[in-house]
Parts: structure tokens; sequence; C-alpha cells
């Protein structure tokens, strides 16, 4: 994946200050350990939305990709949260197995139950790169009973298994009422375009897909620095408009 050009947010005070939001590292109690979470809170102004993304499988919170869009979105005056699943804190993780899916999506609760209680944002929207896309939706599918989930956002949704596009794994999906938005490149071999269409149509007026035209599952499309710097941003705008639109 080619290097991402998001905002640099290592500056300290002075640098956040410019990007009108602050960065506070806080550690989450689980009933099995600790996971350490990252918000990015807006400066000067109360958000009433918090977008929360999660990692892929085979990748933590510090992962460019979900990094660029955690700072990304909070430049936009969201309250941002990215987070650790249990198998990626550690020095060995990612020598590990990612946690069963049970316990992927009780952390997930936990952080959004925590962010709740903390920093009471009006709106929740729950989303993730990959592996964290699906552990989002089934956080929700599965009779989470969170109030104020107001939709979902899919970054690279896994669909279905590589060369098995006749086999999507969507069953949960419909049982979610909560408006929903897919971002998908056309070239992203976990969500080929005919199946995901499909899907999406199955799915009715509550889903919406925003195609990257010739671009991978990272949204890459393998034209240089500049243009993937460019499609990022457009990700971001798409992310941003859908959450307006959804008051």
């Amino acid at each position: 994946m080619g290097q991402l050009t998001g905002p640099n947010i290592s500056g300290g005070s002075e640098e956040e200050e410019r990007l009108h939001f602050r960065v506070v590292c806080k550690s989450i109690e689980l009933d099995s350990g600790r996971v350490s979470a990252v918000y990015a809170q807006p400066i000067g102004t109360s958000p009433t939305d918090c977008l929360f993304i999660a990692h892929g499988v085979k990748s933590s919170m510090s992962s460019s990709l979900v990094s660029y869009f955690h700072s990304g979105l909070a430049a936009q005056g969201f309250l941002t949260v990215k987070f650790n699943f249990p198998y990626a804190e550690g020095r060995w993780r990612f020598a590990r197995k990612p946690d069963r899916t049970e316990h992927l999506v009780n952390c997930y609760k936990r952080v959004v139950e925590e962010t709740r209680r903390s920093e009471k944002p009006k709106g929740l929207f729950l989303g993730g790169i990959s592996m964290g896309a699906a552990v989002a939706s089934h956080v929700v599918a599965d009779g989470g009973g969170i109030p104020g989930i107001r939709g979902l956002f899919f970054l690279s949704y896994p669909l279905h298994r590589p060369g098995s596009p006749d086999k999507p794994g969507d069953e949960h999906l419909h049982k979610i009422s909560q408006p929903m938005i897919f971002v998908a490149g056309t070239k992203d071999i976990y969500a080929e375009t005919k199946t995901m269409k499909s899907v999406i149509l199955r799915l009715g007026a509550r889903a919406q897909i925003h195609w990257v035209e010739g671009a991978d599952r990272t949204f890459n499309k393998h034209k240089g620095r500049e243009i993937y710097s460019k499609t990022l941003r457009e990700i971001v705008q798409t992310l941003q408009d859908w959450v307006n639109s959804q008051h």
C-alpha cells in the first residue's frame, strides 16, 4: 500500500490546534482484560455525532488506513474513535489469530458503551475496515440493543471469500434497520461488483454503495501517491455527506 498523506497528529498542542481536534488515548476495560482506544475530539465545539472505526484482521488501530479516516473525519468536526480488538494488543499481536466473533462483538460494544458514558454523543455511527466493518454489522444485527445508533459505514466490507462470489455472507445484514453505506473498490476480491450490487438491491433503500473505480480493497488505484491521496479525501467527503444526511 502506498504512503498515506493524512493529517499529522504527532505535533502536540500546536498541531492539534491547527487541525481543530485533540487526541486522547484511553484504556477500556473488558471482561477479560483491557484494550487501547484513541479519541479524536474536535476543539471548540461539542460534536453531536461519533464515528467508530474498527481495524481489519491483519492490522491494528495504528494502521495507516484506519488512522487516515480517524483523523480525516475528526478534521471535519466529528468525534472519532479507533480501538484495538484484544488480539491486536501487545508486542506479538501480528502472530496471533483474531478473537472469536462473539469476543470481537463484545469488545466493540464495550467501546461504544464507554464512549456513550464518557462523551455523551447524540448520534452513533458504527463502522470499520474489512473485518472491523463486519464486526460492526454484527454488533447491530445480533441484537446489541445500543441506543442512538443512526447508521453504519462499511469500508471494504468482506462480503465473500476470494473466488466465491456466489456465497455472500449477507444474511445478518437483513436484520439491520439503520441506514448503511458500503464503500468498495471495483477490484476488491472480497466484494465482486455483481455480488455487491445484488446484495445492495436486496437490502433496499436502507443501503447504498459508493464505488471507488479501479481500486483494490485498500482503495488504492496504483496510480501514484497523489491519486491515492485524492481518492481517500473523496471517501472522507462521501462519509461526511452521508452522516450529515442522516439528520
